[in-house]
């Protein structure tokens, strides 16, 4: 297997993780480090896990909300399962 579809193969692991750990907390919005955190990714895994949230979200599968932060710098980006994406694909 290349480089390249070495990479593309966890790219989607990744985006699968992140999709399910989502998907198991519907009504939760979590940080990109909460998620890092949760899928037990140290501190360089969660650019993967931000990349993995942007091509969710090009998908239309999870939801971006951006949020005054409450330590005064730029807005938190909070993510969530697009629960009516998601009952449409439901069998």
């Amino acid at each position: 297997m290349g480089i390249t579809q070495t990479r593309a193969a966890l790219s989607a692991d990744t985006d699968q993780q992140v999709r399910q750990h989502l998907q198991r907390h519907p009504t939760a919005r979590m940080t990109a480090n909460e998620i890092s955190r949760a899928l037990g990714r140290g501190a360089g895994g969660r650019n993967g896990v931000v990349a993995a949230l942007r091509r969710l979200a090009d998908a239309r599968q999870v939801i971006c909300t951006e949020v005054p932060s409450p330590y005064g710098s730029r807005a938190m980006q909070l993510w969530q399962v697009d629960v009516i994406a998601a009952r449409s694909e439901a069998p």
